[in-house]
């Protein structure tokens, strides 16, 4: 009885897909570079309003919650809404890493 594992069965690779694979890359990278400027370029504007609306809305919700005492006030809702603001800051941080490649 003969057993062979995965690691052992090894495909030949053909030309063609070589060929193949490296214009799929060439046109991701070419893809890839002018939305990452794009994103770079807003970056300061977009994360800037972003940690701004969470900074305020978080003071806001606890200035609401313990000075004025409004019983109307959604303060669970704009607290959520403030560290949604901060979280979405980190996945455009996280997108545009992830779209810079691999660190050198």
């Amino acid at each position: 009885m003969q057993s062979t594992s995965i690691e052992a069965v090894e495909r030949p690779r053909s030309a063609a897909r070589e060929v193949a694979g490296g214009l799929l890359r060439i046109v991701l990278t070419l893809a890839r570079l002018p939305i990452l400027a794009f994103l770079i370029i807003l970056e300061p504007f977009f994360c800037g309003a972003l940690w701004l609306f969470a900074t305020f809305g978080v003071l806001g919700c606890l200035f609401y919650r313990f000075l004025v005492h409004n019983p109307h006030f959604p303060f669970w809702g704009g607290l959520a809404m403030s560290l949604g603001a901060a979280l979405l800051a980190g996945a455009y941080h996280g997108l545009i890493r992830l779209l810079g490649g691999p660190d050198e």
